[in-house]
């Protein structure tokens, strides 16, 4: 997965699951958060995790190295936070391997 800054407005992460002929690109707007995996359900979400009142779209990704509830990822201001949700395989995040239950911060941070 990559993180990079598009705008103020929207923030474009890119998911490559292992396998997958193709990436995929999606918007993250603030105050909201992206669920993957193989079958993603947002009521498997951890209570708290993400943000109180964050729109949660699902994204899903084919593969057998993909878990169900395989990482989410939110944006809070001008942070983008991620989280592996103990998948099998863990999760790549500009190259920092996140393995659950462990969340990262900051990957990307607005330059001022």
């Amino acid at each position: 997965m990559l993180v990079r800054a598009m705008n103020d407005l929207a923030m474009r992460i890119t998911v490559r699951a292992p396998g997958a002929p193709e990436p995929i690109t999606a918007e993250l707007a603030p105050d909201a958060a992206l669920l993957f995996g193989r079958e993603p359900d947002p009521s498997r979400l951890p209570r708290g995790l993400v943000p109180v009142g964050a729109k949660i779209a699902t994204l899903k990704l084919e593969g057998v190295t993909v878990s169900g509830n395989h990482c989410v990822v939110w944006r809070s201001g001008d942070r983008v936070f991620a989280c592996d949700l103990r998948s099998r395989n863990g999760t790549l995040v500009n190259g920092v391997l996140l393995r659950g239950p462990f969340c990262g911060g900051a990957f990307w941070r607005k330059r001022w």
